[in-house]
């Protein structure tokens, strides 16, 4: 997780996922590793978002969520 200049980035696809329902992906970042970092615009709506991610109290709707994790694993590969 790394947040600097108005923007936050993390690596974790499960919360890069439920983010991006409500919240613009900004780019997708490919290092010289495997892993890939999700960029998203900093607000607090944002922050919020992500608490209540990691305090599980963010509820989505799961086929929305699948579908959301499907577009965020094409685009790691393409």
């Amino acid at each position: 997780m790394e947040i600097s200049r108005g923007r936050y980035a993390t690596n974790n696809l499960t919360l890069a996922a439920a983010l991006a329902l409500w919240h613009p992906l900004k780019e997708v970042e490919k290092g010289s590793s495997k892993r890939v970092t999700f960029v998203f615009k900093r607000s607090s709506a944002l922050d919020t978002d992500i608490e209540r991610f990691y305090n599980r109290e963010l509820s989505v709707e799961p086929n929305e969520y699948y579908q959301q994790l499907q577009v965020l694993k094409a685009r790691i590969y393409e």
